[in-house]
């Protein structure tokens, strides 16, 4: 898709959601504007699917909860690497699941089209 077309898809898309009363913090959360910072052409969350979601989200935030568990916690070297890992991937599965289901379930109370139907 070319920068032009996402662009006017984007857009309309945002207001359309904001037309169905959802915050705009809940359109464009934080890591999305990061995202888009970089160039990245992502849709906003509330168009993604469970699984698209689920997985920006479990690694967003596993990366940043290991990294801060490993300053605070981990960094003594008294936990067991598989302890670290376990935990890591069963915190960002869980917020990952819990964010995605979120979103799926603003979409569709909103009553939001599908992202290819804009």
């Amino acid at each position: 898709m070319s920068n032009i077309d996402y662009e006017q898809r984007y857009r309309r898309a945002v207001q359309i959601a904001l037309d169905a009363g959802l915050s705009k913090g809940t359109v464009e959360p934080p890591l999305l504007k990061i995202v888009r910072s970089w160039g990245k052409q992502i849709k906003p969350p509330v168009y993604g699917g469970f699984v698209e979601v689920f997985w920006h989200y479990t690694i967003t935030f596993g990366i940043l909860f290991a990294l801060i568990m490993f300053f605070v916690f981990w960094q003594n070297g008294n936990t067991p690497i598989i302890e670290a890992i376990l935990a890591t991937g069963f915190a960002g599965m869980g917020f990952g699941a819990s964010v995605s289901g979120y979103f799926l379930w603003v979409a569709r109370r909103a009553k939001l089209p599908d992202w290819d139907a804009l």
